[in-house]
């Protein structure tokens, strides 16, 4: 979802939801994972043919109740 979300006095465009919550897992993960950018198996299946991609394992996601497959760029 987005839109506008705050009070007359303080207004911000916003985008929420579980898309935007993994996202944002995603990005944390990088730094653990030591790689520029993580990519999701939904994600990684939709670019298939345009990347260079490597599997790098299975991690944990803060809110989501399964473990979520990563992919990187491959080199």
């Amino acid at each position: 979802m987005y839109g506008n979300i705050g009070s007359s006095t303080r207004l911000d465009f916003t985008v929420i939801g579980p898309a935007v919550n993994m996202a944002s897992r995603l990005e944390t993960l990088t730094k653990q994972l030591a790689e520029r950018c993580c990519w999701s198996r939904a994600f990684r299946d939709f670019v298939e043919s345009d990347f260079d991609l490597e599997r790098v394992g299975e991690y944990p996601v803060r809110g989501f109740n399964d473990p979520i497959e990563l992919f990187a760029f491959n080199g």
